[in-house]
C-alpha cells in the first residue's frame, strides 16, 4: 500500500513488533517548518521494526532521496542497514532528523546518512552492529548520541558536521572525523583500536572532549586546525598524538595525563613532523612531551611534569630541526624520570637542557 504523505502531517505507530518483508522506502518530503513526522511509541517496549533480511541493501527505514522529514522513537533490528538516508551528490537531502532511534543487531550500521545537508542525528543508541552511526557528505548535528558495542567503528564523519556531547565506548574505533568535523564535548572510552578519536583532515577541530580508558591511544589529530580543553587521561598508548600532515596544528589548553598505562613507552603528548604550536598545556605522569621532528614548532607556556624510572619530560628526537619557540614552560621530572632528550644527549635537569639546546631560556 502506498500513502501520500504532505508537509506537515504526523504518523504515529504504536507500540508492538512489526515484522517487514520489504525495506520501508519513504520519498516524500516536508517543507522548511512543516516537517513530515514518523513517531515511534514512547512505551519501554517500544515500536521495533525488523528487517529479518541481512543481505546488502535491506534497510529497516530507507528515506530515499526525500527532504524535510524526522523519524522519531523508532527501533529497528535484523536489516543490513537499520536507518538509511540516502541524498546524492548532485542533489542533496535536506533537513533530514533522526531522533531518539534505537538501531541493533543489523549486519552494516546501525544509522547511515549519505549526502544529507542541515542533517540532525540526535539521542539515538547505536549499539551491537558491525559499524554504529555514519554521515557521509553534507553538513549537520550528531548530539547526545549513545553508541557502544560496536565491532569495529563507533561514529564515523566525513563533511561539515558538529558532534557533541556523544558517548561512544565499548566499540574498535570509537570516533573518526574527516574534513571539516568538530568534535565537542564527547564522552570516548573503553574503546581498542588506536586511536579512539581520530580527526584528520583540514577544518577539523576537537574541544571538550574527554578522552579516557582506552585500550590503544586516546586523541590522533591531523587537522590543521585547533585542538583545545581536552582532558585525555589513563590510555594505553599516546594520550594526544599529532601531525602536521595536513598543516599545522593549534595545541593548547589541554590536560593529558597517565597515559601508557601499560608503560609501553608511550607519551602524553606525541608530535610529529613539523610547524605546530603546542602551548599551555599541562602534561603529568609517565612520559611528557615527545617531538620527532620539531622545524618551526612552537612549545611555550606548558607545564610537563614526568614521573617513574625510564620516563623523560621532554624529549627532541632530532637535534637539526631546532624550534621556532620553545620557552616559559614549567618542565619538571621526579622520581627517577629524566628531565630531557636532545638527539642523543641526555640532560638530567634544567640547566644542562638550557645549556646543551638553547632553548627555555625563561622556563622553570
Amino acid at each position: 500500500v502506498t500513502y501520500k504523505l504532505m508537509p506537515g502531517d504526523t504518523v504515529r505507530i504504536d507500540t508492538g513488533l512489526w515484522t517487514l518483508d520489504a525495506n520501508l522506502v519513504l520519498t516524500d518530503s516536508g517543507a522548511p517548518g512543516q516537517l513530515i513526522r514518523l513517531v515511534g511509541s514512547t512505551s519501554a517496549l517500544g515500536s521495533v521494526f525488523n528487517r529479518n533480511d541481512t543481505t546488502i541493501g535491506m534497510y529497516g527505514f530507507h528515506l530515499k532521496g526525500n527532504h524535510y522529514m524526522r523519524v522519531e522513537n523508532m527501533k529497528v533490528t535484523g536489516a543490513w542497514r537499520g536507518i538509511y538516508a540516502e541524498g546524492s551528490a548532485g542533489s542533496f537531502s535536506q533537513g533530514i532528523e533522526i531522533a531518539g532511534c534505537e538501531a541493533y543487531g543489523n549486519t552494516d550500521w546501525g544509522i547511515v546518512a549519505g549526502s544529507c545537508t542541515n542533517l540532525v542525528i540526535s539521542g539515538c543508541t547505536t549499539r551491537n552492529n558491525p559499524n554504529g552511526l555514519d554521515a557521509d557528505g553534507g553538513s549537520g548535528a550528531i548530539s547526545g548520541n549513545n553508541v557502544h558495542d560496536n565491532r569495529y567503528t563507533g561514529i564515523y564523519l566525513n563533511g561539515q558536521f558538529l558532534a557533541d556531547g556523544n558517548d561512544c565506548y565499548n566499540n574498535s574505533t570509537g570516533f573518526n572525523g574527516n574534513n571539516g568535523v568538530h568534535a565537542d564535548n564527547n564522552l570516548i572510552h573503553e574503546n581498542t583500536a588506536d586511536p579512539a578519536l581520530n580527526l584528520a583532515g583540514v577544518g577539523c577541530e576537537a574541544s571538550g572532549n574527554r578522552v579516557y580508558m582506552n585500550s590503544s591511544g586516546g586523541m590522533r589529530v591531523s587537522i590543521g586546525g585547533i585542538t583545545s580543553r581536552n582532558v585525555v587521561y589513563s590510555n594505553g598508548g599516546h594520550g594526544i598524538a599529532v601531525d602536521s600532515w595536513n598543516g599545522a596544528n593549534t595545541v593548547v589548553n589541554n590536560l593529558s595525563y597517565d597515559n601508557d598505562r601499560l608503560n609501553q613507552g608511550y607519551w602524553n603528548m606525541f608530535v610529529n613532523r613539523n610547524g605546530d604550536i603546542i602551548q599551555n598545556n599541562t602534561l603529568y605522569g609517565g612520559n611528557g612531551l615527545y617531538w620527532s621532528g620539531p622545524w618551526g614548532d612552537v612549545t611555550r607556556n606548558n607545564i610537563i611534569w614526568a614521573r617513574g624510572s625510564g620516563h623523560y619530560a621532554i624529549y627532541y628526537n632530532n637535534s637539526s630541526a631546532t624550534p621556532a619557540v620553545s620557552d616559559f614552560n614549567n618542565i619538571y621530572a621526579t622520581d627517577g624520570a629524566t628531565l630531557g632528550y636532545w638527539g642523543g644527549t641526555i640532560c638530567t635537569n634544567l640547566a644542562a637542557w638550557k645549556t646543551t639546546t638553547g632553548l627555555d631560556t625563561n622556563s622553570l
